[in-house]
């Protein structure tokens, strides 16, 4: 090969640009089996290789994408020229690293080569079968007979042995060779510690009286919030004694005005009273002991004698719902009359002092629970049609049969919920779909909550659906 030769360079990954539902990213195992859906353990599932006619799953383009995708993005790390990391779980996995092996270490430029095969410890650990790749390049010994000056008094056998330290220029400079290769520290020099320091005096200075200044400053800030407080405590007590003096005054004025009230109130109850005595003594008993006197007003086939109310035919009997005198004087009573046990009327009987008149009112409840009218009868709410709005759609019903169309996204072998649970089964939903289904019948599994539904692939459609049941 030549350097000149297309190397097939991975810009980006195959599959990168493809639509969310035209690739699949394949999973280390596959979650479902018997799916058709490939995994990195399995690649194609065994049923992908069956016909579908004797149950197979055909191979899916997603699966097909997401490995392609997984493939050349593992292949364009490796043409970046990167050496990844020392990866434990990875290590685990494949049975650890083998001899010769090369990781990153855990700075940029340092790298460990495996000195042992099914190699499964930590780089730089102690006793780790690892070793730095550079450490055939500088030794200790190398180092302390090349580098160590006898100017700064260091010999082999002090603690800084296989170490180094030299002058370069004015500048004293430190190496040594360390697990992760030849380390070299430049050291400041004497004119720049001085430098330093003269610096850090002088900014020493410029902080402490900036410090003082500040004190000064909060000093006088609070001895004006002092002054201030005082005022302010001053201006509240006086406050509160005026406050405490419209208290007293007020409590007074109440005590007064309740009194006055409380004498109002007693002689408005004793005039109430005497009222009360002189209406009980002078009002008409209709359960009985007074004679009706004057013209009486008669409606229907009904007559009246005092405090008993018969028709002329068939048995009646009357139930006093209500009796009262009006604020004009007149007596009024609300009777429910059963007719022979098979429907209901309202009476309404009228005594002002002169006249008693019956009024039966125009409808009649029957036992059934409908009213008869001039009009006919009538009908209850529950036999009423409603409508509404639901998710994705509407719903009638009419008495108690419920139907309802919506529209929802599924996928295949999903379960559709009814927006509104039915009481019972109901029919067979009948369904619209913009794709074809995979069975002649795409509805299963009916039950009073919702139906299983069959189409084609995994991905989501939209159908229509309409169903009617009590």
């Amino acid at each position: 090969m030549k350097s000149t030769d297309d190397r097939k360079l991975f810009g980006t990954p195959i599959g990168a640009a493809a639509a969310a539902g035209n690739i699949a990213t394949i999973p280390p195992v596959q979650a479902t089996a018997g799916d058709g859906k490939a995994s990195v353990a399995l690649g194609f599932p065994p049923e992908t290789f069956v016909a579908r006619a004797a149950g197979g799953e055909p191979p899916r383009g997603q699966d097909m994408n997401g490995l392609l995708n997984l493939l050349s993005s593992a292949i364009s790390v490796l043409q970046t020229g990167y050496l990844g990391p020392f990866d434990a779980d990875f290590a685990q996995n494949i049975g650890g690293y083998p001899a010769g092996a090369l990781v990153g270490g855990s700075t940029p430029g340092a790298f460990w080569v495996s000195t042992a095969d099914a190699n499964v410890s930590t780089p730089g650990a102690a006793g780790a079968a690892w070793q730095s790749l550079f450490a055939g390049y500088a030794t200790q010994d190398w180092a302390g007979g090349a580098f160590i000056s006898s100017s700064y008094g260091i010999s082999q056998t002090s603690d800084y042995a296989g170490r180094s330290l030299f002058m370069r220029e004015e500048n004293p400079v430190f190496g040594y060779v360390g697990p992760n290769g030849l380390v070299w520290l430049a050291l400041p020099t004497v004119a720049q510690m001085e430098a330093e320091t003269t610096a850090r005096t002088n900014a020493d200075a410029t902080l402490q009286s900036s410090i003082n200044t500040e004190a000064q400053t909060r000093l006088l800030a609070d001895n004006t919030l002092h002054g201030q407080i005082n005022d302010e405590a001053t201006a509240r007590a006086s406050a509160i004694t005026t406050l405490t003096s419209s208290l007293a005054a007020e409590a007074t004025a109440r005590t007064s005005a309740d009194a006055t009230l409380q004498t109002h109130v007693a002689a408005e109850a004793t005039a109430r009273q005497a009222a009360d005595n002189t209406l009980n003594t002078t009002k008409a008993n209709l359960s009985g002991g007074n004679t009706l006197t004057g013209q009486q007003t008669i409606t229907g086939n009904q007559y009246a004698t005092v405090g008993v109310y018969t028709e002329v035919t068939g048995s009646t009997y009357d139930t006093d719902l209500i009796k009262g005198t009006s604020p004009n004087g007149t007596i009024y009573q609300i009777a429910l009359r059963e007719y022979a046990g098979s429907h209901y009327s309202m009476l309404h009987y009228i005594y002002d002092g002169t006249n008693f008149s019956i009024y039966e009112l125009p409808q009649t409840a029957y036992n059934g629970g409908r009213l008869l009218c001039p009009a006919g009868t009538g009908a209850v709410l529950s036999d009423l049609p409603t409508s509404g709005t639901l998710a994705g759609g509407y719903y009638t019903k009419i008495g108690n049969v419920l139907t309802q169309t919506f529209s929802v996204s599924v996928s295949d072998q999903n379960t559709v919920t009814f927006p509104i649970a039915f009481s019972a089964t109901p029919v067979p939903p009948q369904i619209t779909i913009g794709e074809r289904v995979d069975r002649d019948n795409a509805v299963y599994n009916v039950t009073a909550t919702g139906f299983q539904v069959y189409i084609v692939g995994s991905g989501p459609v939209t159908i229509t659906v309409s169903v009617t049941g009590v």
